[in-house]
């Protein structure tokens, strides 16, 4: 059943229909998590997802561990093949956050690599390291085509978190007159806080190399121990391992997810304090169901707010099997506060 509120979110958040029309899919394509929307212009955009169920609505169904969309202005037009391998072969990718790379019609991104370990269904994995892909662009969703690959430890070495963490960058870019930010996590399992690398604002990511810095104790520095970003009260501000930072009117906003509730967050510097603006609490009916990894697409602010999308599955994996529309990213809007 569409529904056009979230009928637990407080008002102004409402439902987007139109996004959450163009995914509701029945074949082929049928759902996946992620949902990273990366510009390409004024009318397309490339959107990037993880873990993607395919096949037939209420037949047989395949996974694959990322997949594509191209967005235009005649609608969206998706492709379930796996788009990023691993060049050596080992574990699978998942899809972070890009941004536009020096050469025309080039985007770069970042990959988490992760392979199978133990534990319950559908958390039996672990987080191996970090990757950059260059991918470039054509007028097709088929046509994009992954040019290189590179590891961050090349660029980052000798950059570190907290013992027992799992370091990773890419959750969010955002960028100034001066800098792109690197925004990434120290995943410490039940707990994620967000840590910040910064490159120069012309620098191509993938080649630059020695010109990276950390957010750490007393500032920028060169890559080694990393500081985490603090909240107002000076504690290491809560994340989720995706979410979004955007700069508008000289404040950088943040969306992330933190269990059920979808908050909104700014701050005068790109290393914070960040404080919460908003909270929305998310739910969902469906038995098993689960929600997570919210951001914010900052190209779709208009007059009713800015677009939001969370990620929703549902555990067993027969039950998803059986309703793979438990897979479908979900949209609202709400509008930025003064």
């Amino acid at each position: 059943m569409k529904i056009d509120r979230i009928k637990t979110l407080p008002l102004p958040a409402r439902r987007d229909k139109q996004y959450q029309d163009s995914f509701q899919r029945s074949e082929g394509w049928l759902g996946a998590d992620g949902a990273y929307s990366l510009p390409l212009n004024a009318e397309r955009t490339l959107w990037v997802f993880s873990d993607t169920v395919a096949g037939q609505a209420g037949g047989p169904i395949s996974m694959t561990h990322n997949s594509l969309a191209l967005e235009t202005p005649d609608g969206f037009e998706f492709s379930e093949k796996e788009a990023f391998t691993p060049p050596d072969g080992r574990g699978w990718f998942w899809v972070y956050d890009g941004t536009p790379a020096r050469e025309k019609d080039h985007q770069q991104l970042f990959l988490g690599r992760f392979e199978n370990a133990p534990g319950p269904e559908g958390f039996n994995f672990r987080f191996v390291d970090s990757w950059l892909a260059d991918v470039k662009t054509g007028a097709h969703v088929g046509e994009v085509e992954v040019t290189a690959y590179r590891k961050l430890s090349e660029l980052l070495p000798g950059v570190r978190g907290t013992e027992g963490a799992a370091l990773h960058f890419g959750a969010a870019l955002c960028e100034d007159e001066n800098y792109k930010y690197v925004y990434g996590t120290q995943d410490f399992g039940l707990s994620k806080q967000l840590v910040l690398a910064r490159v120069p604002r012309g620098d191509d990511l993938l080649t630059s190399d020695h010109h990276w810095e950390v957010f750490q104790d007393g500032g920028w520095g060169p890559p080694g121990p990393v500081r985490a970003v603090q909240d107002p009260a000076g504690k290491p501000l809560e994340v989720a391992n995706e979410l979004s930072v955007f700069r508008r009117e000289g404040q950088y906003w943040m969306v992330t997810q933190v269990g059920n509730e979808v908050r909104l967050l700014r701050s005068a510097l790109p290393e914070g304090p960040f404080e919460q603006a908003a909270a929305h609490p998310v739910s969902e009916e469906h038995p098993g169901s689960f929600t997570y990894n919210a951001k914010g697409h900052e190209q779709e602010i208009d007059e009713r707010g800015l677009l939001v999308s969370y990620n929703r599955n549902v555990l067993p994996f027969a039950e998803l099997v059986a309703h793979p529309d438990q897979y479908q990213p979900q949209f609202f809007r709400v509008p930025l506060p003064k």
